[in-house]
């Protein structure tokens, strides 16, 4: 099935770090990339598994665990971003470009 209209590139925001996400042409898989402020770089795969009552769910494999979000009515903003090895008051933030 093709996921909804998920945009091109994430442009996510967690703590110190800022993640590019690159979606890889039509497919549900993003190549993303986290840098942190002294340079360090974090490279991972990002699986878009569901969206249902602005929940967004993704998967990343590196973790093995899901992140989740609210996605906007606009569908270009996901904000209080969870992810299942975040402390509780880690949260995370995206921005989409169609």
């Amino acid at each position: 099935t093709v996921p909804p209209d998920i945009g091109k590139v994430w442009h996510e925001k967690e703590g110190p770090w800022e993640g590019t996400w690159t979606r890889r042409g039509d497919t549900n898989v993003f190549d993303a990339v986290w840098k942190n402020p002294d340079g360090t770089e974090i490279r991972d795969e990002v699986i878009f598994e569901s969206v249902s009552d602005h929940e967004i769910v993704l998967f990343r494999k590196g973790t093995q665990g899901r992140d989740r979000g609210h996605l906007s009515d606009d569908g270009l903003k996901v904000d209080n971003g969870s992810a299942e090895w975040f402390a509780a008051t880690d949260s995370w933030s995206a921005t989409i470009e169609k």
